[in-house]
């Protein structure tokens, strides 16, 4: 049980750093933008703009995304 809780949190974190990466490289940050301050894994902190800070959500065939 314990492994397969420390596979779901790094899927999870894995997702979210995917995520985060993928808005930032579609709406770039900016200094005066209001939204949710995440630390990408290199280790830079950005502020990912409102509605886009809580996450993405996919058309089935992952061609469009909405904020989730």
């Amino acid at each position: 049980m314990l492994e397969a809780k420390r596979a779901l949190d790094q899927a999870e974190k894995s997702w979210s750093d995917y995520w985060h990466q993928l808005v930032l490289d579609h709406f770039p940050p900016s200094p005066n933008a209001n939204g949710v301050i995440v630390t990408l894994p290199s280790g830079k902190s950005v502020t990912i703009p409102y509605p886009w800070g809580n996450g993405l959500v996919f058309t089935p065939d992952f061609r469009v995304a909405f904020p989730g």
